[in-house]
């Protein structure tokens, strides 16, 4: 048991306090951890233990969901967490986001009633519409904001319609589908990251098609720096397994500085774990001996605090009769995976994750999911004690076929839950809302930024943060680098810029080193800046900006990439020129073959202004010009406005900005 109280963490408050009251990010959010802290430290005259997890049951306004996905982050840049959702409810297949709008006390003669408010915002017709689906959030266009890619199924029973996309956060004006660009599958995952160090988020994917073929498929996003050029994302041609009913993770297992991917899944005839080593954005199997498992959730977080991230994982495993629920954790030591003696309880068609629930600065494991298929749904947090020991702490309304989302969902710093499922008797969406006492202070902001350009390469480099319960190989950074002051057009922090608050519950994108290299970058000034983050996933302020300039750029910019691998000719609107424009912009697309184009101008409201051509064209490329006008020939007002092309069954949409 963690005693606040004593001398070890006294002398680390110390210094962390010593640390922070010299440094210049004394802001609203960490004094207020600050001085219920020290208040904490004065009214106890003896060592303050570790309090249990506390857990309440919070009454709240969202719909039961069944065959679902769920996704948490904060869609509308308010500070707190939303969820972004699909699946089947009010007997169809649905989706939407619900906006976070706090919680409503009720008091009467029954007692205390307290409700999560959601607003059910409905943003616009593109929001896909499945179940047996995925979705990642990530900030694809560098902007700011969450977007978010979907794949799922559009209907209940076989055969499936299968349904995919890319789509864009608008904020108060919705969301967008930029296109297609990835498989249509369902039973599946997605994962962002980052894998080729250009500071855009590419996009993993594994799950099974309409017509029944398993695959596993990277697609790198080579959209220029936000708002010009066109999103699009090709297909590497990485090699992977092909599996279904799967989960797909980014890590730098080897902390050589790029992300590998871990795929765990079946086959048509087996199951299968593998990590993927990415060797200069070559894929190899790493030739681990790993649990095979199907129906998978894994999740990569520092258990031991020795800077490597460790592997968790469940699911089911073949075996006589029905496939049964298996737990595993792998330790992580300079990249190589080594099975503990855990003896964690088994999570069928669930999820598990690393989290601190205590917010004693050494991370948890949440497990929800089953026996078996059918039995025994469980949903347990095992309390990490340290020196590679767990127990049961928490015991929540178990789930299979579960949707889950965690993260900071009433904003007091700490992990809360919703878990969407079957319960054992019936569907059931739960929302537990975490009230541990103990206090997460924020880290310190690094300091001592310095900069290494080579070419249009840039490495960034800083000293190690200090946190008062994360020890320093713990710790996690996150950069962002913007070719404005105070932006980040070239690499997203996916946090508040001015707090440090993270917009959703992931990984730095530095993970535990404390240096980061982008690739690719054309002649400039470019702004940077750095801040640390804890076990808890909880940011602090970002370091003081600094700047670096490229000079020594051949190509302006362009990622090396492995041609030979890639479709020649995709649909997609392949530039505007200029952008932004005053009275005339050129618009280039590639169409892949004779058939039906469609190319029309809308408002951010997805009205239509203006409506560009609508007939058959030849295959190659096309040129059509817009004079900022609508149909009318009046001038429309300043500002952005989308591009939407669609071609056959395919669509891609481009921002324009006119001046």
């Amino acid at each position: 048991m963690m005693i606040l109280g004593s001398n070890k963490h006294m002398n680390r408050f110390k210094a962390y306090f010593v640390v922070y009251s010299s440094h210049l990010f004394l802001t609203p959010r960490f004094m207020k951890r600050l001085i219920l802290f020290c208040a904490a430290l004065c009214a106890f005259g003896s060592p303050i233990h570790a309090q249990p997890f506390t857990y309440q049951f919070i009454n709240h306004q969202m719909p039961i969901i069944q065959n679902g996905t769920l996704a948490t982050g904060d869609m509308n840049n308010d500070g707190r967490m939303d969820y972004v959702t699909t699946g089947f409810w009010s007997n169809i297949p649905d989706g939407t986001i619900f906006r976070n709008q706090g919680v409503q006390v009720t008091v009467d003669l029954s007692g205390v009633t307290i409700t999560q408010l959601l607003q059910d915002l409905r943003p616009g017709s593109d929001m896909p519409k499945m179940v047996f689906g995925t979705i990642a959030l990530g900030d694809v266009d560098n902007d700011g904001d969450l977007d978010f890619a979907a794949s799922g199924a559009t209907n209940t029973q076989a055969p499936y319609t299968t349904t995919a996309g890319i789509f864009t956060n608008l904020l108060t004006s919705g969301i967008r589908k930029l296109g297609t660009y990835i498989d249509p599958l369902y039973s599946g995952d997605l994962a962002f990251g980052d894998f080729d160090n250009d500071g855009r988020l590419d996009l993993a994917q594994c799950g099974a098609s309409a017509e029944g073929v398993y695959s596993t498929k990277i697609f790198r996003n080579d959209w220029p720096t936000f708002p010009t050029g066109a999103p699009t994302f090709k297909d590497i041609g990485a090699g992977l397994i092909g599996v279904a009913f799967c989960d797909v993770a980014w890590n730098d297992i080897d902390n050589d500085g790029d992300l590998d991917l871990t795929v765990s899944g079946a086959t048509t005839t087996s199951s299968h774990t593998r990590v993927y080593r990415n060797t200069d954005g070559r894929f190899t199997d790493m030739g681990f001996n790993l649990v095979p498992l199907v129906f998978s959730s894994l999740d990569w977080g520092d258990f031991d605090h020795d800077g490597d991230d460790d592997l968790v994982i469940s699911g089911g495993k073949y075996g006589p009769g029905l496939l049964t629920g298996v737990t595993k954790l792998y330790r992580n030591d300079a990249g190589s995976l080594t099975e503990m003696a855990v003896n964690f309880p088994g999570a069928f068609s669930g999820k598990t994750a690393w989290t601190d629930f205590d917010n004693d600065g050494d991370l948890d494991v949440l497990l929800i999911g089953g026996d078996t298929a059918i039995t025994n749904p469980r949903a347990r947090v095992m309390q990490n004690l340290g020196g590679g020991n767990f127990r049961p702490a928490v015991n929540l309304i178990g789930a299979m076929l579960a949707a889950v989302g965690i993260g900071d969902i009433d904003g007091d710093a700490d992990s809360d839950v919703m878990i969407q499922g079957y319960n054992g008797v019936t569907g059931a969406a739960s929302y537990f809302r975490n009230d541990t006492p103990n206090l997460n202070l924020l880290p310190t902001a690094p300091k001592n930024l310095k900069t290494e350009v080579s070419g249009n390469t840039v490495t960034l480099s800083w000293d190690a943060s200090l946190d008062l319960l994360t020890p320093e190989k713990g710790l996690m950074y996150n950069a962002r680098i913007g070719t404005t002051t105070g932006g980040q057009q070239i690499l997203s922090a996916m946090a508040n810029l001015t707090t440090g608050l993270r917009r959703l519950t992931a990984h730095g994108n530095a993970g535990h080193r404390r240096s980061l290299t982008i690739r690719g970058l054309k002649n400039g000034i470019y702004y940077w800046s750095v801040q640390a983050m804890d076990s808890g996933f909880a940011g602090s302020a970002f370091a003081e900006e600094t700047t670096f300039s490229i000079t020594g750029a051949q190509n302006e910019g362009s990622v090396e990439e492995i041609e030979e691998t890639l479709p020649t000719e995709i649909f997609q609107i392949t530039s505007s020129y200029p952008n932004p424009f005053d009275n005339h912009t050129t618009l280039e697309l590639t169409v892949p073959a004779p058939g039906k184009l469609q190319v029309r101008v809308l408002d951010l409201l997805g009205k239509q202004v203006r409506l560009l051509t609508d007939t058959t064209v030849a295959s190659g490329k096309l040129q059509l010009g817009w004079d900022a006008a609508d149909a009318t020939g009046r001038r429309l007002p300043a500002g952005m406005y989308l591009v939407e092309a669609r071609y056959g069954d395919q669509q891609t949409v481009q921002k324009v900005m006119v001046r």
